[in-house]
């Protein structure tokens, strides 16, 4: 005995699809009540709106750190960007500058990167006034390095750089040991007859 009688195979398909759909859709209609008494039990949502508000209200603010690559065929050089979050202690400039000075992070370091600033160097003071950048560095400021031995332009360029970058900052003053340094100058030895 035949059920459907001449009806189609492809239209029983469809039917018995459908009755398939229904049932399964009135099972998880049928227990979604028992499915939000067991979340609620088991406080897994205040845990997350707790991590949520924890991490939203924690977060540290991003900087961009800049790091040149010399380039292999001439004495040029372009920047690489590093962003990071960097907790801010005093002030977010000597947060940036601070972090600016010490050891290069990986990532920029597997690019390839190096730091125009003299290992040694340190920030001793951070002062803003009317969109200009006093920075007082220590005397490793002016040590020579590997990238510059005759001047300070490049040092210089890496942290107004990061500045402008960061904060908006185009001019920036270096103070080191109470003393104004012109790092325009390209030729430091020959001026001061001495290295510096």
């Amino acid at each position: 005995m035949n059920l459907f009688g001449s009806t189609p195979k492809g239209l029983i398909y469809l039917i018995l699809s459908l009755i398939v759909v229904i049932l399964l859709t009135l099972s998880v209609l049928l227990s979604l009540p028992r499915i939000h008494t067991s979340i609620e039990q088991s406080g897994i949502v205040s845990v997350l709106k707790e991590h949520l508000s924890d991490t939203s209200g924690s977060q540290e603010p991003l900087y961009t750190l800049l790091y040149p690559i010399m380039s292999s065929t001439e004495d040029t050089y372009r920047y690489t960007k590093a962003t990071m979050p960097l907790e801010t202690v005093v002030s977010p400039y000597h947060t940036l500058l601070e972090a600016l000075i010490t050891a290069l992070p990986p990532g920029p370091l597997l690019q390839g990167a190096v730091s125009f600033i003299p290992a040694g160097t340190r920030l001793e003071g951070f002062t803003l006034r009317n969109n200009i950048a006093y920075v007082a560095l220590s005397p490793e400021f002016l040590d020579e390095s590997a990238f510059e031995q005759c001047s300070y332009a490049r040092r210089a360029d890496q942290i107004q750089k990061n500045l402008e970058e960061n904060f908006g900052i185009s001019k920036v003053v270096f103070i080191v040991r109470g003393v104004i340094i012109d790092t325009s100058q390209t030729d430091v030895c020959l001026i001061e007859g001495t290295n510096p």
